[in-house]
C-alpha cells in the first residue's frame, strides 16, 4: 500500500498497474484479511483479499510480477501456489464466496461474508488461526459461520513459487 491508501484505494490501483483495467471502488468487495508470520522463512505479509463484482474482461499480459494470466477456479490447483494459498488461503475464499454465494449476488444481504486468518510459518509446522468468519445477514451484520479453527502438523514448505496473479511466480 502506498502511504495514505486505504484498501479499496490500494486494490483499485494494482488492478490498474497489473490488468490495465479501472475498477470503481464500487464494484471491490473485501472478502478476506490474511497476515502471515514468517511467509517463506523471512516476511511478515498483510493481505486484503477483494473480489470484484460483476464481470471483467482482462488479457492476458506480462507484469513485473511475471505473466499475468486468468484459469478456471478448478484449474487452480494444479499450479504451483505456495503452501499457505493452497491450504489455507484458497479453502478460505470458496467457502466463503462461491460455495455459499454463487457467482453473482444481486444485493448486500447475498454478498460473502468476511473473514480474517492468521498464518504462522515460524515453527517446524504451519499453523493457522481464523479469527473471523461470518456472512451479510438480512440485519446487515455479520452472522458467525462454523468451523472457524484449524491447524496442521505438517511441516511448513517454502519451496513453492512467490505470489504473482498468475499463481505462477516470477
Amino acid at each position: 500500500m502506498d502511504r495514505g491508501e486505504s484498501p479499496h484505494q490500494c486494490a483499485r490501483r494494482e488492478i490498474q498497474e497489473e490488468a490495465g483495467i479501472d475498477v470503481p471502488t464500487e464494484r471491490l468487495r473485501l472478502l478476506g484479511l490474511v497476515s502471515e508470520r514468517a511467509f517463506e522463512g523471512t516476511g511478515h505479509w498483510l493481505m486484503f483479499y477483494f473480489r470484484v463484482l460483476g464481470p471483467v474482461e482482462v488479457p492476458e499480459r506480462d507484469i513485473s510480477e511475471g505473466r499475468l494470466r486468468w484459469f478456471e477456479r478448478s484449474r487452480v490447483a494444479g499450479l504451483p501456489l505456495p503452501e499457505t494459498d493452497r491450504r489455507v488461503i484458497w479453502p478460505l475464499v470458496d467457502r466463503h464466496t462461491l460455495a455459499d454465494h454463487g457467482e453473482a449476488a444481486a444485493d448486500a444481504a447475498s454478498l460473502p461474508g468476511l473473514f480474517s486468518v492468521h498464518i504462522d510459518c515460524s515453527g517446524p509446522a504451519m499453523r493457522w488461526e481464523v479469527e473471523q468468519v461470518g456472512r451479510a445477514d438480512a440485519d446487515g451484520g455479520d452472522a458467525p459461520a462454523a468451523d472457524a479453527r484449524s491447524s496442521d502438523a505438517r511441516p511448513a514448505d517454502s519451496q513453492d513459487a512467490g505470489r504473482a496473479a498468475s499463481g505462477e511466480g516470477d
